[in-house]
């Protein structure tokens, strides 16, 4: 068989005419097949392949971004970035190259042309909604009115000035309108069988109060008090101006803090040179929660933080009756008080009371007998005793104890002598038992009622005479101590005259002085000096049922470290002892015991004062971006400077909250500061006429929610019209389409939902839809007509397929100089 091999042959040889030229020609092919190899680079599978992968990356990254900062966060921090619009300009100049690189076009190219040209129509569409478009929020109840829009991932920060003596006046003008509208009728009658007027009045006398109580009342809330028909005509000016005076010039500053909680050295400085003052940005916390806290200052109260566990007869598991689900350790800082230091804490079944003494200015009665009396009741706290701490003639300090219900005196040689009457051991001190009982106890009501005295001389207390009812009943109401029982002695040194002693259950170094001496007139009393010292114990009243007290745990604070505690139950006092911070003390519990609790004190501060800050608050997975952030703003003012928390003032409505604006006080002016979100006014308007929700059957999920509206739109001659927005059915106006997204149960006694509307704002969404089309159009023309729209239906395959197979003539060999074709 023979072969044909090829022969290698010479290059022809070169002319040496022309050789400048050919040079020329030789730098222009160069730059011709630079440009096309970049031409080709763009339009190479190679760059399509990497373009894809990294949006594919981008995409898988940014998925995991979104679960740990939210869907706000994403958008901003990557799809609406330099860097991700570099990314989709590549692979749209790749498209671009690849679809351009072919032509012209053979028709079976059709559908390749028009999918790439669709792609490209739908990326040139995106960038320009991106330029162009808005999205935001409109929240309404039913019958209100709303033109806003609320961007709520786009915050600002919010300043007004105002004038610091405006509300001063608007208090003093209030109440003077008050005392006027008020007189000549008694405000609460019921209007029916009056005039209208009087019910007007009424009315008014409620705005009043509604406007006082407000934290920070606008100038919105005057303007509308001013134009109440009832008002009288000569405050309606004062009104106005006062209005004007707190309404001062606005400060908006667009506020970008990012996803992240912000490092301890990060400071953001908001104003320009020319604002009248200074505002910084030193904190910021996306998802921020309350945090109690107590700050050590000289001049405080004594504070304690408790931790406990408790199981209720009614319950298997333990529970923490201080727990708080919006603020942390809302409730476990516990305060003595700052006139009786002393608190009284309900826990449902249980109790806590936090007691403290000054050991150095207990004079009244020594620490060490508050403590002895605190841990040593007599008989475990199973019956009512009083002590009597008294000084004999020799000068040492005694003990008699007195039980009310068997009328008997012990004394401290251990004798013990019957009746209410007895001389107590080793002195000429005579004590006469008089009466005791809580507050509502019949026996000693005419006693409460009508015993007089003055607590003032002691250097505390009211000024002026009170009754001993009113007084115990300031002793309640300051300690929470609903069982505040009273116990009274008459005392007496021999022939001498006779001082009342009134007692209640605590210790005298934390009371004002409470022995007196009658004076001329009947059951009027003036402050003497003591001649005992009397500790009082009454057992508490517990419930026998399931849901009432059932026991009491009292922590006793002594100076500035020692802590005792007792627990109390219907059988007497559990237990008792001295406790350490840090350590869990037993409350209750035991075999076949129904109700089970300890407690822990973590920490005391013997002078602190309770504040409130926020602190970081970490999200579950999949409500990332949902939480409520926080910011803390400095204002500088001519020298002067304020620090403090504002959290985001947005309620469940969408309008600003009045609560979370914060006041920045200076001697001749003060600014209101609020941390709010971007608010933009459409050019309409939307009234909400009724919103309704169905439920799926046999359950209380939602499955269908729709809301009907009324348009209003001058501009365009539109005057309530009436449509419905539905979960599948938006409302589009002007390039706005409200999207019913979903609702808010209510959270007052109004009983009405809020109705929520997604907006989305994009002028050039045919483009995109337009875009999408054609990806569609050219697909199914690329991938599934191809066999019968630019072919003959495959006839010639078929012709093929019937002839009978000859044998392939063996090709000739290339001719020299065509081996860059092969």
């Amino acid at each position: 068989m023979a072969t044909v091999s090829k022969k290698p042959s010479s290059p022809p040889p070169k002319s040496s005419k022309g050789r400048k030229g050919e040079s020329d020609r030789g730098g222009e092919g160069r730059l011709l097949r630079g440009i096309n190899g970049i031409y080709r680079f763009l339009a190479s599978l190679k760059l399509a392949i990497v373009s894809i992968s990294l949006l594919a990356i981008v995409i898988f990254v940014g998925m995991l971004y979104e679960r740990k900062f939210g869907n706000a966060a994403l958008q901003k921090y990557f799809y609406q970035t330099s860097w991700f619009g570099l990314l989709l300009a590549m692979l749209g100049i790749n498209i671009l190259c690849a679809a351009t690189i072919r032509f012209p076009w053979k028709k079976r190219q059709t559908g390749f042309v028009v999918t790439h040209a669709g792609l490209l129509v739908l990326l040139v569409g995106s960038w320009i909604s991106f330029q162009t478009g808005d999205e935001g929020q409109v929240a309404m109840v039913e019958g209100e009115t709303s033109s806003t829009l609320v961007r709520s991932t786009d915050y600002t920060i919010r300043v007004q000035a105002t004038d610091p003596r405006a509300r001063e006046d608007l208090e003093a003008l209030l109440r003077e309108i008050f005392m006027e509208v008020g007189q000549g009728h008694e405000h609460g009658a019921e209007a029916e069988g009056g005039d209208a007027q009087d019910a007007a009045l009424h009315a008014l006398q409620d705005r009043i109060v509604a406007v006082l109580q407000s934290r920070n009342p606008g100038p919105s809330e005057l303007r509308s008090l001013a134009a109440e028909p009832a008002l009288p005509a000569r405050y309606r000016g004062e009104l106005e101006e006062l209005a004007s005076r707190m309404t001062g010039e606005t400060y908006t500053f667009p506020f970008f803090p990012g996803p992240r909680q912000w490092p301890r050295d990060r400071v953001e400085v908001l104003t320009r040179q020319d604002d009248p003052f200074e505002l910084s940005v030193t904190a910021f916390l996306p998802s921020a929660i309350g945090k109690r806290i107590a700050e050590p200052v000289p001049g405080g109260v004594p504070m304690m933080k408790v931790s406990m566990e408790l199981t209720p007869p009614n319950m298997i598991s333990p529970m923490d009756p201080l727990q708080d689900r919006f603020v942390i350790d809302e409730n476990r800082w516990i305060t003595a008080g700052d006139l009786f230091k002393r608190k009284v804490t309900a826990l449902g079944p249980v109790r806590l009371v936090f007691q403290y003494i000054d050991d150095s200015r207990s004079k009244e009665m020594p620490a060490r007998e508050a403590v002895n009396d605190f841990l040593e009741v007599p008989d475990r706290g199973a019956v009512e005793s009083a002590r009597l701490h008294y000084e004999d003639d020799s000068g040492r300090t005694r003990t008699a104890t007195y039980f009310p219900s068997t009328e008997t005196w012990v004394m401290p040689d251990g004798s013990k002598v019957e009746g209410k009457t007895a001389t107590l051991t080793g002195s000429t001190l005579t004590a006469t038992y008089n009466l005791s009982g809580a507050l509502n106890d019949p026996g000693i009501f005419d006693r409460l009622r009508s015993a007089r005295f003055d607590v003032s001389a002691g250097g505390q207390g009211p000024s002026r005479p009170i009754t001993l009812g009113s007084f115990l009943l300031a002793i309640v109401e300051n300690t929470k101590d609903e069982q505040m029982p009273l116990a009274e002695f008459s005392v007496k040194r021999g022939d001498g005259p006779e001082v009342v002693h009134w007692a209640v259950p605590i210790p005298g170094a934390a009371m004002p002085p409470m022995s007196f001496s009658p004076t001329d007139q009947p059951n009027v009393y003036e402050p003497t000096e003591g001649l005992v010292r009397v500790s009082y114990y009454k057992p508490l009243e517990f419930s026998e049922d399931m849901q009432g007290l059932k026991g009491s745990i009292e922590v006793l604070a002594v100076g500035d470290h020692q802590l005792y505690y007792r627990t109390i139950n219907a059988e007497g006092i559990q237990n008792a002892g001295e406790l350490d911070l840090g350590e869990k003390a037993v409350a209750f519990g035991g075999a076949n015991r129904a109700m089970q609790a300890s407690f822990t004190v973590d920490d005391y501060l013997e002078s602190a004062v309770p504040r409130f800050t926020y602190v970081y608050r970490e999200l579950p997975v999949g409500q990332a971006g949902q939480g409520t952030p926080a910011a803390r703003v400095k204002l500088s003012r001519r020298g002067q400077s304020e620090e403090r928390w504002v959290l985001l003032s947005t309620t469940s409505t969408l309008k600003p909250n009045p609560g979370a604006v914060e006041t920045f006080a200076f001697p001749r002016e003060s600014y209101n500061v609020s941390f709010d979100v971007d608010r933009k006014e459409l050019p309409f308007s939307l009234r909400l006429v009724d919103f309704r929700r169905r439920f799926d059957p046999g359950t209380r999920q939602p499955s269908h929610y729709e809301s009907d509206v009324l348009l209003y739109d001058q501009e365009r001659g539109i005057e309530g019209e009436k449509v419905t927005i539905s979960m599948n059915e938006p409302l589009s106006h002007r390039g706005y389409t409200f999207y019913q997204s979903s609702f808010t149960p209510p959270t007052d006694s109004s009983g009405e939902f809020v109705s929520l509307f997604q907006v989305r704002y994009d002028p050039t969404w045919q483009i995109i839809y337009i875009g999408c089309l054609m990806v569609v159009i050219g697909t199914f023309l690329q991938f599934y007509m191809r066999a019968g729209i630019f072919t003959d239906g495959g006839k010639r395959e078929r012709e093929r397929a019937g002839r009978p197979e000859e044998p392939t003539p063996e090709e000739p060999l290339p001719p020299p100089g065509e081996d860059d074709d092969l």
